[in-house]
C-alpha cells in the first residue's frame, strides 16, 4: 500500500544528504557520473538531499549549459529510475515576489490531479520561492505519496541555475565521490532548492547570482527531447505531449512563452493570476483577427501587472519588445495552441480541464490517441463535447475505428453523454 507524506513546509528546516550501500543509488549515480562527466555533467557536483523525517531521498546533479538533452533523458530514466511520463507539464511564472491568492488554491488541487491521472512529469524552477514553491506543496500536499516501489506517485523535476543556488558550495564533493553527507538549510532572503522536489538538475552557466537564460534553454532543449519520444515504447501509438502553464510571470515570461508557441507547445494562461498571465489575457480578449495588437490596447495593464514604468509619449524599446512578443504569441497560427482559464469566473474550469483541453485542441495527435488521452485524464469536465466529440471528430473517427469509440462508451459514462450531445 502507498503511504502518503505529510506536507513538507519551511518549518522543516533541517536538511541532510545520506549515503547508501555500494549497490545502490549512489552507486549508481557515481558510474553514470563518470561515464558522461565529458558529455556535460559536473563530476562532483551531484549527490542526494535528504530532509530530515523524511523517508524520500531528492538526487541533484550540476550541468553545463550545453549538455544534450538525451544525456538528462539517460540520466533521469536510467540512473534515477524515474518512469517515462505521459506528460510533461511546464510551468512557468512568477518568482520571488508571487504570492499564492485564495482562488487560486484550487489550482494546486487540479494540478495534481492531471499529475497524478496522467502519470505526468511536472517541470519547474525547483526553487524555495515563487511558483515553483507553491507547486511543490500542491503536489505534496495535495496529491504526492510513495508507490510501493519507493518512488514519488508524481515526480517533480526542478532546473535552475547553479549559480543561483544558496549554499551550493555544500553541493561539491571530490571528483568521483559527490555528497552524499552533507547539511544544508533553507534560509529566509535567498533561494535555496525547494524541499517538495523530487529531483534537480543545476545548469552551471559561470555566473553567480545573474538572472539568465542557461536553465530555461537546457529545460527547453530537455522537453523538446522528451515530447519526441514515444509513449509506452511505442505501444500506444503517441509520443510524450508538453503543455507549458503560464502562472503569474515577468517580463521575460512572455519570452518564454512565445518560445514555446514557437515549438508547437500548448500553452494554458492562468487568467487572474497576475503578471504576465493576465497581460496575455487581456490582450487575447482584445485581439482582432489579423490585426496587430497596439499599444494603447494593453498599455494600463501593462504597467499595472509587469510593475512597468515610463514617460512621456514614445514606449522605450524594452517596451516596444514587448509588444512584439504579445504580437507573436496571439498570431493566428498560434489560436489552437493557446487556451486561458479564468479563475475570476464562478463557472471557470479546473486547471485540470484547461490542460486537457489545451492538449486536444493544438491536436498534436490523431483523434483515436486524443482519445486514449482523455481518458487517462480521468475528467469530467465539458473538454469531452467542446474538443473531443465535435462533429468533425466523429466523422474522422467513424472512417477508421467505430468499434474503438464504442469500446471507450462503456469505459467512462461521460463518453457517451458527450457523443449523444454530438450526435
Amino acid at each position: 500500500m502507498s503511504s502518503r507524506k505529510r506536507l513538507k513546509t519551511e518549518e522543516d528546516i533541517p536538511l541532510t544528504v545520506t549515503s547508501d550501500d555500494a549497490d545502490g543509488p549512489s552507486a549508481k549515480l557515481r558510474t553514470f557520473v563518470s561515464q558522461y562527466r565529458d558529455r556535460g555533467v559536473v563530476d562532483g557536483s551531484f549527490g542526494e538531499l535528504k530532509f530530515r523525517s523524511y523517508g524520500q531521498a531528492s538526487p541533484y546533479v550540476r550541468v553545463t549549459k550545453d549538455i544534450d538533452p538525451e544525456v538528462l533523458w539517460e540520466l533521469m530514466t536510467s540512473c534515477w529510475d524515474m518512469k517515462p511520463p505521459n506528460l510533461i507539464i511546464s510551468v512557468v511564472g512568477g518568482d520571488a515576489k508571487f504570492v499564492l491568492k485564495e482562488r487560486l488554491k484550487k489550482v494546486n488541487k487540479g494540478l495534481a490531479n492531471a499529475a497524478l491521472s496522467t502519470g505526468a512529469w511536472i517541470i519547474t524552477a525547483g526553487l524555495h520561492r515563487g511558483v515553483s514553491k507553491y507547486v511543490g506543496e500542491a503536489i505534496w500536499g495535495g496529491a504526492n505519496c510513495l508507490s510501493d516501489s519507493g518512488h514519488p506517485a508524481v515526480n517533480l523535476v526542478g532546473i535552475t541555475t547553479w549559480g543561483n543556488v544558496h549554499n551550493r558550495h555544500r553541493l561539491q564533493g571530490e571528483k568521483g565521490i559527490g555528497r552524499f553527507s552533507v547539511r544544508y538549510r533553507l534560509q529566509k532572503e535567498t533561494a535555496p532548492l525547494d524541499l517538495n522536489h523530487t529531483h534537480f538538475i543545476l545548469v552551471d552557466d559561470g555566473t553567480v547570482e545573474t538572472e539568465g537564460w542557461s536553465d530555461v534553454e537546457v529545460r527547453t532543449r530537455l522537453e523538446q527531447y522528451i515530447g519526441q519520444q514515444a509513449i509506452g515504447q511505442g505501444a500506444k501509438g503517441r509520443t510524450i505531449p508538453v503543455v507549458l502553464l503560464l502562472i503569474e510571470g515577468g517580463s521575460t515570461t512572455l519570452k518564454s512563452t512565445k518560445k514555446a508557441l514557437k515549438r508547437g507547445i500548448p500553452v494554458v494562461i492562468l487568467d487572474g493570476s497576475g503578471g504576465a498571465a493576465d497581460v496575455i489575457a487581456l490582450a487575447a480578449r482584445k485581439k482582432i483577427k489579423n490585426e496587430l495588437l497596439k499599444l494603447e490596447d494593453v498599455e494600463e495593464k501593462l504597467r499595472s501587472a509587469l510593475d512597468l514604468k515610463w514617460e512621456g509619449a514614445h514606449a522605450p524599446p524594452y517596451v516596444i519588445s514587448l509588444m512584439r512578443h504579445l504580437n507573436s504569441i496571439l498570431k493566428e497560427e498560434n489560436r489552437d495552441l493557446v487556451t486561458v482559464v479564468r479563475l475570476n469566473e464562478s463557472d471557470a474550469m479546473d486547471i485540470d480541464e484547461g490542460l486537457l483541453r489545451a492538449l486536444l485542441k493544438a491536436e498534436i495527435a490523431s483523434p483515436e490517441d486524443q482519445l486514449d488521452l482523455a481518458l487517462d485524464w480521468k475528467t469530467s469536465g465539458s473538454a469531452w463535447q467542446d474538443e473531443i466529440f465535435t462533429r468533425n471528430r466523429i466523422r474522422k473517427l467513424q472512417v477508421t475505428s467505430l468499434g474503438l469509440i464504442m469500446s471507450f462508451v462503456f469505459k467512462n459514462p461521460y463518453i457517451l453523454r458527450a457523443l449523444l450531445i454530438a450526435l
